[in-house]
Parts: structure tokens; C-alpha cells; sequence
């Protein structure tokens, strides 16, 4: 194993880290002690003696995982853990260090992170008088944590500042062959002295797999995708550990055998790689340089984020995990009606609906040879909720297909069948439908079946709806599953909830009917233990839905079902009304919403939000065991895109 000095901390460290986010899993959501452990002390056999972890990692198993591992080894090893409570009062926030130290089994933590960090937690959170700063200087006196650090997922410009305020000592932060947009941070950082710790340097997994492309960019040099990924992270001057998340012996052992034998890229081959990677972009990638004019597209489609998969698919030839990332997409590129409103706007001058239609014919597997997704449009007055079915024909016959929508918890489809007429190849056809939908259903869960020339194609879809009415409560159920809770059945029949809403002139109602054991209550403001987040975005359109970060009139709630209070994202106070009462089986949660509380002057009171919900569910030992959230997505703290839209009828 090769070592080096991680920055200004002076400690001797191996160039490949352990991440402990990924240790293998039993069924109901624990960390396998049978595996993890000896996989854990193997590492250290082969020389690795970083190792990060966090305290939510692994449904917050990870930290008494490796601290079990650990035990007779801890000199040996320098652990790196993280406190996310940023926004909590400061008994909170030591109760997390203190619940490291003791997960862990350990008197101090060598790099202890303020665990992703930006420059607007910095200013808000961490720097004022009586802010965490004055926490964390207070526990290194004591001898509870050696170097102040960082983890990051801000942009360069935050990195570089928050370097340049001379506390931190390390930072660990996102790079790799696919995303290099901190490059020349991390060299600032270099200049600065400070620690860089490269999480995802196989991109997440993107480059773990084999690619004859990425052969073809490197020259031959390498034997495998993922040699490629850590010698070209290893080859940056600012790197010094390179982390990996690994669960089984053989992944182990691989990557220790590459960091250990393969010498990191040299710079004229990372020279040769660039040049070959401008040469690949100039000739097969859409040149779209994510500048955002052409958003908002009317039906939704998010044009730079289709266009960014698939232009790392044709530069570097990892097919399956493109497909999975265009899969994942909010707003693909199928949901393109070519109505050509974005033409004018694209100072590209990029033919937009034709290469969105490459992006399906390339990356969607659902149009082979034609296929049938569904939009949600809006709400009538009535409740009715507006939807498009959009057929697209990729192959090379025309088509006269029979389109049929089926769905789930009580919602009916009219016309739940029709057939929409000649669809030429190449084309596109849009039809619209209306969901009628029950009192208590809010999501809308089924499938468009295209029938024609005996072939039937099934595309499924699944979208959360949420409606609220002026003159009563609607109320809406979401799904809780097993795979919410790291696959634990017994969890998720116990935990629950459904979201009732309705508005007036002045504000939204929300009310929330918990079904829960309610074990380890989050404290108000608490980001840690069982609580509820709730999401909400009032910006207008232009303001807010186009666009992902928090600004005023969009904001993360933490709120307590135990005693009422809430703590924000933003560190702002809001004037909004809470009521927390036990019920026979759990809690129930009022909040209300002045409009006045997120909206400005000049803006209008909105017909459409920006609306979600988080149940963090943890057991009576404290440990978090699993996050739904209403509209089934993650991310919600980092992107307000990504929140369920609530109509106010």
C-alpha cells in the first residue's frame, strides 16, 4: 500500500480509504457483522488505515460496525467521521459527537467533518458567535477530536472560500473522471495545505463497469474501468486518498492490488486522456452548455439534464449505467411533444427536439419500437387531475396502435381506452386524459398498454399527486414499502402515515396522521431521530421550478412530532403554526402556512406548489432505519425540483 500526509493534520494515511457507507446489509436493514467485520480488519491486513464513515451510513449501523472491528486495532487506523447537524442547538449537536464516540469505542476521532458543507451552512450555521465553530474548537480542546474537517457538495466557488477561512484541515468532496468541475478548487486547496479526500472515484459505481470506450480514451493503458477511475483520481497533485465503498472481499482486494501495483496516471497520459475526450466531445456530444434558457419546457422535460446522460454515454460508453441515469431522470426526454417552444430560446441554436428524440431512441428502452408515457398537466376545479398520454413511434413502420390506462388504489382513467390513429415513424402523438381520483388517493400508480401490429408494449409509470381544496381537508395516503426500511417488513407495517391539505385566502393547512411507535423522538430543529421534514416551495414558476437551489420563498423544514418546534434549512424563523397531539397509534402534526411567510410582495399568490414530505422512522436505539418520502424521491434537501407539486383548487 502506498501512504502519504493528508494536509495540515500531519497524518500518515493510505492513498486508498475504506467508505463505510456500503458494508453488505442483512434483510432487515443491519449491517452483516458476519461479513462486514472480518471484511473490515482484512482491509487493514492490506494496508488501508483510512476509514470514513457517518452517522446515518448503513440505516445508522455503520459507525457501531467499524468501531467493533476496530477494537485492538484503533491505533492503528485514523477514523473519519461527520456531524450533519448543522441548524440544531448545541446540545444536539454534541449529543452526535458524543453518540460517534461511543458508536465507535473510541476516546477521539482523528478527522471528525462537518458533514456536507456549504458556504451557506458556513455563514448561517457555523461561523457566528455561538455557532458550531465554537463547538467543534471546544471538543479539540478536550481532546475529543483531533482535526477540524469537512465533507462538500457545494459548488467550486464555495470551496474555494470556505478554504480560504484557514479552518479546515481536510476536506472530503466528490471527483472523478466523469464530474471534474472542482478541479481547480482542489488545486487551490493544495496550494492552502489542506487534506483533499475524493469520495466516488468510480463515479458511484458508473465506472465499475467495463467500457471499450474508456480503453479507447486511455490508449490501452489500463485493464479495467475502475483502474482507470482511481489512477486518474490518484494523478491529481491535490489528491490524497481516494475512498471506495466496498462490500465484499474480492472488490477489496481489486482495488487495493490497483492502487497498490498501478502507478497513478502520469500527466502526459491525463494530457493524451484530455485531448482524446475534447476530440469524442466535438464529434458526438450535444453542445449544450446547461445554460437553463431553455427552461421552463411546457411539458416538463428537463432538456440540459437529458442531454448531460447523454453525452457521458457517448463520450465514455458506459450503456447500462446511462440507461439506469436516464431512467432515473424527473423529466425525460420522452415527455417531448416537438412543439418547438425552446428553439428560439437556446442561444445554441441547438435542434433541441431532435436530439431529445436521439436521446430516446439511444437511452429509452421502453420505445422498442413504440411506447406511451404519462404527464400530469393539472387539477380541475373539480379534482379531476389533467393528464397527456404521449406515444412516440422510434421505428420504421407506421403504427395504428390501442392505447389502454390501467391503474391502482381506486383511481379510474377516462377514456381508459382509445385509439389514437396513425402514428408515422419518427413521430410523435399527444392525447389527453382525465384521473378521477378518490378521497385519501394521491398517487397515481399504473401503466399505458400500447397495442398494434401484435406487439404490446407496457410502460409504467408512477407519480404522486397532492390536491388542496378550499372548503375541506383531502386527504392523501402514500406508499410505505420494505425496501423504505432496508427491506424490514415488520418496520413498515408499523409505520405510517397519510397527508391531509386544504387552503384559504391566507394559507395552506397541512396536517399529518402518524402511525408510529414513536421511538427516539428528534428534538425541535433536530436533524436525527424520528421527526418529520417538510418541503415547501412557493416561489412562481420562473423562480422556482425551473431552477434547484433554496432561495427565499422555498424552504426545508426539521419538525418535531414530539414536543411542536421546527428548525430550517435556512436558519430562518418563519411565522407558521404548529400542533403536535398523541393519537392511540402515533401523533398527529397541524402546520399552517401563511402565504405572506414565503411569497414577496411582487409575487402572486400561487395556484401551484412545491410540496413534500419526509417520515424519518429511528428505533429505540436511536438509529434511523428508513426515510419514505411522499412523492417516492430522494435528494429533496438538495433540490427543490424534485418536490411533489400540490395544486390549490
Amino acid at each position: 500500500m502506498k501512504y502519504t500526509t493528508l494536509g495540515k493534520t500531519g497524518l500518515r494515511v493510505s492513498r486508498l480509504g475504506f467508505g463505510c457507507m456500503r458494508l453488505p446489509m442483512t434483510p432487515d436493514g443491519r449491517v452483516n457483522r458476519d461479513l462486514a467485520v472480518p471484511l473490515l480488519r482484512r482491509a487493514v491486513e492490506l494496508g488501508i488505515n483510512y476509514f470514513d464513515t457517518a452517522i446515518f451510513y448503513c440505516n445508522g449501523d455503520s459507525q457501531r460496525t467499524l468501531g467493533e472491528a476496530m477494537e485492538g486495532i484503533r491505533d492503528r487506523v485514523v477514523l473519519s467521521t461527520k456531524n450533519h447537524l448543522h441548524e440544531a442547538a448545541p446540545d444536539a449537536w454534541r449529543a452526535r459527537l458524543e453518540e460517534s464516540l461511543k458508536s465507535l469505542r473510541t476516546p477521539f476521532i482523528d478527522v471528525y467533518n462537518l458533514h456536507g458543507m456549504s458556504w451557506d451552512a458556513w455563514v448561517k450555521h457555523i461561523e457566528p458567535k455561538g455557532g458550531k465553530l465554537e463547538l467543534l474548537r471546544k471538543a479539540k480542546e478536550e481532546g475529543l477530536i483531533k482535526h477540524i474537517c469537512c465533507s462538500f457538495h457545494d459548488t467550486p466557488e464555495a470551496l474555494v472560500k470556505l478554504a480560504d477561512t484557514g479552518v479546515f484541515e481536510s476536506v472530503t468532496l466528490q471527483y472523478n473522471l466523469l464530474d471534474r468541475r472542482l478541479e481547480p478548487a482542489i488545486a487551490h486547496c493544495r496550494e492552502l495545505g489542506m487534506g483533499v479526500v475524493v469520495m466516488g472515484p468510480v463515479g458511484g459505481g458508473r465506472l465499475g463497469v467495463e467500457s471499450s470506450r474508456i480503453r479507447e480514451l486511455t490508449s490501452g493503458d489500463v485493464e479495467s474501468t475502475p483502474e482507470a477511475a482511481f489512477r486518474f483520481v490518484l494523478a491529481n497533485p491535490g489528491v490524497t486518498v481516494a475512498l471506495s465503498g466496498m462490500s465484499d472481499v474480492k472488490m477489496l482486494e481489486d482495488n487495493v492490488r490497483i492502487v497498490s501495483e498501478k502507478a497513478p496516471f502520469a500527466p502526459e497520459q491525463v494530457a493524451r486522456l484530455d485531448a482524446e475526450i475534447q476530440r469524442v466531445k466535438s464529434r458526438l456530444s450535444v453542445q449544450c452548455p446547461a445554460c437553463g434558457y431553455c427552461q421552463p419546457c411546457p411539458h416538463g422535460v428537463d432538456i440540459p439534464g437529458n442531454f448531460a446522460v447523454l453525452n457521458e454515454y457517448r463520450i465514455y460508453g458506459l450503456e447500462e449505467n446511462a440507461r439506469r441515469a436516464y431512467a432515473g431522470l424527473l423529466d425525460k426526454a420522452a415527455l417531448c411533444t416537438e412543439c418547438g417552444a425552446c428553439l428560439a430560446k437556446c442561444p445554441q441554436k441547438i435542434e433541441i427536439p431532435n436530439r431529445l428524440r436521439e436521446v430516446v431512441q439511444e437511452l429509452d428502452k421502453d420505445f422498442a419500437p413504440f411506447g406511451a408515457l404519462m404527464s400530469v398537466q393539472g387539477v380541475r376545479p373539480d379534482g379531476t387531475v389533467r393528464a397527456q398520454v404521449i406515444l412516440r413511434n422510434t421505428g420504421r413502420e407506421p403504427v395504428d396502435p390501442v392505447v389502454a390506462v390501467t391503474l391502482g388504489n381506486g383511481v379510474r382513467c377516462e377514456p381508459a381506452e382509445f385509439r389514437p390513429g396513425m402514428v408515422r415513424p419518427g413521430a410523435v402523438s399527444r392525447h389527453s386524459v382525465d384521473f378521477l381520483l378518490p378521497d385519501g388517493a394521491g398517487i397515481l400508480d399504473g401503466k399505458v398498454v400500447t397495442t398494434a401490429r401484435e406487439t404490446t408494449q407496457a410502460n409504467p409509470f408512477h407519480t404522486a399527486v397532492l390536491i388542496a381544496p378550499r372548503d375541506h381537508m383531502r386527504w392523501h395516503t402514500p406508499e410505505i414499502l420494505p425496501s423504505h426500511f432496508g427491506g424490514n417488513a415488520e418496520i413498515a407495517r408499523t409505520h405510517g402515515y397519510r397527508l391531509g391539505l386544504r387552503h384559504d385566502d391566507a394559507r395552506v393547512l397541512v396536517q399529518v396522521e402518524i402511525r408510529s411507535q414513536l421511538h427516539s423522538l428528534a428534538k425541535p430543529g433536530e436533524a436525527g431521530g424520528s421527526r418529520i421534514e417538510l418541503y415547501v416551495d412557493m416561489r412562481p414558476p420562473k423562480q422556482g421550478f425551473a431552477t434547484a437551489p433554496y432561495t427565499d420563498g422555498a424552504e426545508q423544514f426539521l419538525m418535531s412530532i414530539g414536543e411542536a418546534g421546527y428548525g430550517t434549512k435556512s436558519g430562518r424563523k418563519y411565522d407558521i403554526v404548529q400542533r403536535n397531539t398523541r393519537t392511540a397509534d402515533g401523533v398527529r402534526v397541524e402546520i399552517e402556512l401563511p402565504f405572506k411567510a414565503f411569497i414577496k410582495p411582487e409575487w402572486p399568490i400561487p395556484s401551484v406548489i412545491g410540496l413534500d414530505l419526509m417520515f424519518a422512522v429511528a428505533g429505540p436505539d436511536g438509529a434511523e432505519l428508513g426515510y419514505p418520502t411522499y412523492g417516492g424521491r430522494g435528494g429533496l434537501w438538495q433540490n427543490p425540483r424534485l418536490f411533489t407539486r400540490a395544486w390549490l383548487l
